[in-house]
């Protein structure tokens, strides 16, 4: 079972900043010439959000910039569960196995690709196809290829799905009403983000697209991975854009006419292009109608996805620290519990057998003896591995890129209760209690904690804008089995008086707590302090809210 009293992680004790949004502070829009601008030394902010992934696991995601000196950051992260779901009950081990994490470079929203690893990869690939058409070429070519073709991939993968994100952010200012904007060249460095996402793809295609004397399976797979992650940039795009006319005034509309009109042309001369590569991949409409090929296109997409973003995850060492400790305490408990045994073995020995009746007293005073050192042997293997794990992880992570290590985590897990957890937590966690009968009523707290060492990026490599990102999953599926039917009855009165009753849906409420510090040089950097509810019924998860800012 797990240890149910033991010290909790200190977090941060300061009050978060009320505001809702980040927007509201920034400019109206970042300028595109800053794009390729290198990270300053000293602590970058962190990005964090818990999401619902499917009915069975939430999702934690941690976003860290890697800059010019080391790094070390504390997440501890809690989940409160009422009683009634017996989560004290589950053995450590089984809840080690409901949490999940994968750790990958990712690039942030505020950089872009590095233009020369680009350039080399698709020399490179221009190269080995040259080499390809060589009779009795080296077999290595081919892995050197495939090579070269995962990380164009996973580049430009990447760098879509981050310059998307920051199109949407950038709409989204347009339109806030925290803004007064106003001008006839608003959308320009929208409609330079999308035209620099364009020419990425012309570069690509200039190598995928062109006619080699050799025919390479993985050179035309990019060509069709690289169109189906444009097509989804440009449909996210014009969604957003047919979002925002939907939801504007009449006068507010007629302001931004114009930019809108410049954008929908934009997009379509783009959409016309990438007819060519559909009809090219056998990707067209009355194809797609059929549920079989959509299946198959799904399919095809995902395992696509995985194969050029494999070149984005790093290596991961996992090692279970407690282990290395498990024999030296047991060494230590028996030595304790020997001596205890035979010092008490020979307080009593003079007079003991003096008063002993055929041995039959001596028999039962060696079982009480041997069963008493038995327990004690037990105690003290307990009570030093308390000790011990106080400071020493339950598992460490060693993270490796191309076999350079880039940082470590240590992972800790235990059941703690409320009154141990820090004034700030649990004042967090009351503030959003839905009645006064909750902040009263009993909860049992899951607390993982993580403590991340992040190396200082190297010389060589600090115009590379990557990060790290991790993403741990949580299980809650075992918990499930304890809740009651989705559907209940209750009974109310309606306008004039009259019993009426109502079939509603039984929800649950979970919340999940995530305190986050950092440190630079010995000093506090940046804290972060992130609180969610989970609403789940017996059929899982429904929806996660976002409480950080709740009144």
């Amino acid at each position: 079972m797990l240890d149910k009293n033991l010290d909790v992680g200190k977090g941060m004790d300061s009050e978060m900043d009320s505001e809702r949004s980040v927007l509201v502070s920034q400019s109206v829009l970042p300028k595109t010439a800053s794009k390729g601008a290198s990270l300053s030394s000293g602590i970058v902010g962190v990005d964090i959000s818990v999401k619902r992934h499917d009915n069975h696991n939430l999702e934690l995601k941690s976003l860290f910039n890697f800059s010019g000196v080391e790094q070390e950051a504390s997440l501890d992260f809690y989940l409160f569960f009422p009683p009634s779901v017996q989560m004290r009950e589950v053995e450590k081990g089984d809840l080690f196995s409901d949490f999940y994490s994968r750790q990958r470079l990712f690039i942030p929203l505020s950089q872009s690709i590095d233009s020369r690893e680009m350039s080399q990869a698709l020399d490179d690939i221009k190269r080995l196809l040259t080499c390809l058409s060589v009779p009795d070429c080296d077999s290595q070519v081919e892995d050197q290829l495939t090579s070269a073709v995962q990380i164009v991939g996973g580049i430009v993968g990447e760098t879509l799905k981050a310059r998307t994100s920051k199109i949407k952010r950038d709409l989204l200012l347009i339109h806030s009403k925290t803004h007064n904007v106003s001008g006839e060249n608003i959308f320009t460095d929208v409609m330079a983000e999308v035209d620099d996402l364009a020419e990425i793809m012309s570069m690509v295609r200039s190598v995928t697209d062109s006619q080699w004397s050799v025919s390479s399976p993985v050179v035309n797979l990019l060509d069709e991975y690289i169109h189906h992650v444009f097509i989804e940039t440009l449909g996210k795009v014009d969604f957003e854009i047919s979002r925002f006319q939907k939801n504007l005034e009449g006068p507010e509309r007629n302001k931004f006419i114009d930019g809108w009109r410049q954008m929908h042309l934009q997009l379509a001369n783009l959409q016309k292009k990438e007819m060519h590569f559909q009809r090219k991949h056998c990707l067209t409409p009355n194809h797609l109608k059929s549920q079989d090929s959509s299946e198959l296109l799904l399919v095809r997409l995902g395992q696509m996805k995985k194969f050029f973003q494999s070149k984005m995850f790093i290596d991961v060492q996992k090692s279970q620290s407690l282990k290395k400790f498990s024999e030296p305490t047991a060494a230590l408990a028996a030595c304790f519990a020997g001596i205890t045994a035979a010092a008490i073995q020979q307080f009593g020995n003079p007079d003991f057998y003096q008063i002993s009746l055929q041995g039959i007293s001596f028999l039962f005073f060696a079982m009480g003896l041997y069963a008493l050192r038995d327990r004690i042997k037990d105690l003290a293997k307990n009570y030093l591995h308390k000790r011990i794990s106080k400071y020493v992880p339950d598992f460490e992570y060693e993270l490796k890129d191309k076999k350079e290590q880039i940082g470590r985590i240590k992972e800790w897990l235990k059941t703690v209760r409320t009154s141990d957890l820090p004034i700030s937590v649990r004042q967090k966690r009351k503030s959003v209690s839905v009645s006064e009968a909750e902040s009263y009523l009993k909860e049992d707290v899951l607390f993982l904690k993580r403590v991340y060492c992040l190396n200082a990026k190297r010389e060589k490599s600090s115009d590379n804008p990557l990060s790290l990102q991790e993403t741990l999953r949580i299980n809650v599926q075992r918990y499930l089995k304890f809740l009651d039917d989705p559907m209940k009855d209750i009974t109310i009165l309606d306008q004039k008086g009259r019993f009426t009753r109502k079939t509603s849906h039984k929800m649950y409420y979970l919340y999940a707590l995530v305190n986050y510090a950092s440190k630079a040089h010995g000093n506090n950097a940046e804290k972060q302090m992130h609180l969610y509810r989970v609403v789940l019924n017996k059929n899982g998860i429904q929806k996660v809210i976002d409480c950080t800012y709740a009144p």
